[in-house]
């Protein structure tokens, strides 16, 4: 998967040093995968809440904070929408 919005990690100030490095993690694994379907994405990230239309809702909780993307499965994309602490949800 392409993901785009990298630049939204570090812009918020509210996101910590040890969040940054948990979420610079999550990009390389996102970046190594292809899924097809919803379903592959739970298996990866139980976690994960998908939401319609094609947004998904990514907990950090060692981190504290989360992740919202859009995701394109046809076209490989995760673009990340934004990045919040827990406390802002």
């Amino acid at each position: 998967m392409k993901v785009i919005g990298r630049n939204k990690i570090f812009e918020n100030s509210e996101i910590g040093q040890h969040a940054r490095g948990v979420l610079s993690l999550w990009i390389q694994q996102i970046k190594e995968m292809s899924w097809s379907n919803d379903m592959q994405i739970q298996e990866c990230f139980p976690q994960a809440q998908l939401t319609p239309p094609n947004r998904i809702i990514f907990p950090f909780k060692t981190a504290h904070v989360y992740l919202e993307a859009s995701i394109s499965l046809s076209q490989g994309i995760v673009l990340i929408e934004c990045v919040n602490s827990e406390n802002k949800k």
